[in-house]
């Protein structure tokens, strides 16, 4: 018997719509957090949210994407400076006032996140390929 047809993938529809002003204010509290209460999970959990955010404006073609992606990475950089133990915590502060100039549109689209909802993928392990290849540190 030919089972072939058994090997498939299911994609749902994971995509979610949220007021822009949420997105960007669940972000700024998100960083306040990662500020007052410093860790490797509380800069993580930035992270993703600003990553959200990020995509959703370049998906919405908004002129403040690319002020989101200049947050995700100093995020990003942050949290690989505390994990490589090169900080005693997340250094973060100061994101606050460049997330308080993204203006994000009155309604944006979220899709579920593939490789950590899915795949577990966490951001960390990047990094560690992208170090195990002695790529330069810029490309983490």
């Amino acid at each position: 018997m030919d089972t072939s047809g058994w090997n498939m993938y299911v994609f749902r529809d994971g995509r979610r719509f949220l007021r822009g002003c949420d997105l960007v204010r669940s972000l700024r509290d998100s960083i306040e957090v990662a500020e007052s209460v410093p860790s490797k999970e509380n800069t993580i959990a930035a992270l993703v949210i600003a990553g959200e955010l990020a995509c959703a404006l370049a998906d919405a073609d908004s002129a403040h994407a690319a002020l989101a992606d200049e947050v995700t990475n100093n995020i990003a950089e942050a949290l690989l400076t505390v994990s490589n133990g090169h900080a005693t915590q997340s250094n973060v502060r100061g994101l606050t006032s460049k997330v308080d100039r993204i203006v994000a549109p009155e309604r944006v689209q979220l899709s579920v996140q593939e490789g950590f909802a899915y795949y577990a993928l966490h951001p960390l392990k990047f990094a560690q390929v992208v170090e195990q290849l002695s790529l330069p540190r810029r490309l983490l």
